[in-house]
């Protein structure tokens, strides 16, 4: 039985078709990396699985069962901070939402600011960030909600190279301790080389939509040369 399963998903925007016939399944405590070109749909094949919106065709299994949206914590390209909310109080938000008490979720919260390269900026204001430093916010957020599947959307595009690199090394630590299953966008083929199992290429035009690889099999250099000729099919 597949932790997640996909089946025949589809999703068109008047005439314009984004997602076509898309069949896929996620085995529980799967990386997966998803890299594609501009417009070919990665974002609205997020939305669809966090619930942000319905597909026009297809089914959603999880656990063994159809259901509308799974249970996710989704970190969207947006930071969406809220902004009266102090840096602290943005990350603990999701905690506080499951019941989680203030006073906890703060000395967590605290902890965590800084390995992400947050500390001593915990009272600051989202209008007192760099870009940067907000995609860090949200990143944070993200891991802080502790649901069983995390969603990323371009998680470290406003970072620098070295900061983007101990931050998806950090991810990767806890994501394996953890054990929560994650899907992250990104058009970075390192970024998907460091963190993931399997990478998929998504496509526009081709069937099947979406082409699998294997990132923990083969040399780096082989992987790295073969995504990028599957990703110039596709640009």
């Amino acid at each position: 039985m597949a932790y997640i399963e996909i089946q025949h998903l589809s999703h068109a925007f008047a005439e314009h078709q984004v997602l076509s016939d898309i069949n896929f399944t996620i085995e529980q405590g799967a990386s997966i990396a998803l890299l594609g070109a501009s417009g070919v749909g990665k974002s609205i094949l997020f939305h669809i699985l966090a619930g942000v919106m319905q597909p026009s065709k297809g089914t959603l299994i999880y656990e063994d069962k159809s259901v509308d949206c799974l249970p996710v914590s989704y970190m969207q390209q947006n930071d969406l901070l809220i902004p009266w909310y102090t840096v602290e109080h943005n990350v603990i938000l999701p905690a506080l939402l499951q019941g989680v008490k203030r006073q906890d979720a703060l000395l967590r919260a605290r902890e965590y600011l800084p390995l992400f390269g947050l500390s001593g900026f915990g009272r600051h204001y989202p209008h007192q960030l760099s870009g940067g430093m907000r995609q860090r916010v949200a990143l944070l957020r993200a891991i802080m909600h502790e649901q069983p599947i995390v969603l990323m959307d371009e998680p470290f595009s406003a970072l620098d190279a070295l900061t983007s690199y101990e931050l998806r090394m950090f991810v990767k630590k806890i994501q394996q301790e953890q054990q929560f299953t994650m899907l992250f966008v990104t058009h970075n083929v390192d970024e998907a080389l460091d963190l993931a199992d399997e990478i998929w290429v998504m496509h526009k035009t081709t069937t099947p939509q979406i082409k699998k690889m294997n990132a923990l099999q083969g040399d780096y250099l082989s992987k790295r040369t073969q995504l990028w000729q599957e990703l110039g099919l596709c640009m």
